[in-house]
C-alpha cells in the first residue's frame, strides 16, 4: 500500500439476508454504507469521476455504487441469498480513455452459510484495502486476475503504464495512469 493510502479506515455494513428457509428469489436488498478511503476523496479533482463498484462472489455482475466526495461515502442497495461463504470485493475506479482505472480495491470474505439472523455484518479493515495488488474481477469469481490486457501487454491492474508508481498515486498527482504526457 502506498503512504497515501495509508490512513486508517474500517467499515461494518449490514446485508440483509433471507430468513432460514426462504427461497433465492425471496432476499431482501439490503443498503449499505461505508466510507470511501480518504486518499480518493482528498486527491479527487473535478475533472474526475470517481466510481465503485461491489462484487459479490457467485453473481456474474456487479452491484454498482454510488460515491459520495463531498459526503466520504460509498453506497447502494445489494441483494444477497445466504447459504455459502462470499467473497465481497469493492472497486473504486475511473473512466480514462474508454478504460477502466482501477484506483483501489478491498475485499472481505463472509460466511452466510449459518446464517439465521436478518443482518450480518461485514468490516473492512485497513489490511483489506490495496493500490498495489488488485485484481481484475470481471465475472464473480474470488481470484480475479493479476494483470490486465492494455495495447497488446499484460499490465498491473493498479499499475496500467507498469511504470511501478499507482494508478492511484498517478492519478492524485494529475498524471496519466496509462502513461501518456
Amino acid at each position: 500500500m502506498t503512504s497515501s493510502v495509508s490512513r486508517s479506515w474500517a467499515v461494518a455494513l449490514a446485508f440483509v439476508v433471507a430468513a432460514a428457509g426462504c427461497g433465492d428469489d425471496e432476499h431482501a436488498p439490503a443498503s449499505l454504507s461505508l466510507p470511501t478511503p480518504q486518499a480518493l476523496t482528498t486527491c479527487a479533482t473535478s475533472d474526475v469521476a470517481l466510481q465503485s463498484r461491489l462484487w459479490v462472489s457467485g453473481f456474474n455482475e456487479s452491484f454498482a455504487l454510488d460515491v459520495d466526495l463531498i459526503g466520504g461515502t460509498t453506497s447502494g442497495t445489494v441483494r444477497v441469498p445466504p447459504g455459502i461463504a462470499r467473497r465481497f470485493t469493492i472497486d473504486w475506479f475511473i473512466d480514462a480513455d474508454g478504460r477502466t482505472v482501477l484506483l483501489a480495491q478491498a475485499s472481505r470474505e463472509l460466511d452466510l452459510s449459518k446464517t439465521t439472523d436478518d443482518a450480518v455484518e461485514l468490516t473492512f479493515a485497513d489490511d483489506d484495502l490495496t493500490t498495489t495488488t488488485c485484481r481484475a474481477i470481471d465475472d464473480g469469481t474470488t481470484n480475479g486476475s493479476t494483470t490486465v490486457d492494455v495495447d497488446g501487454d499484460a499490465r498491473p491492474v493498479c499499475d496500467l503504464d507498469d511504470d511501478g508508481t499507482p494508478n492511484v498515486d498517478e492519478v492524485c498527482a494529475g498524471l496519466d495512469p496509462l502513461g501518456g504526457p
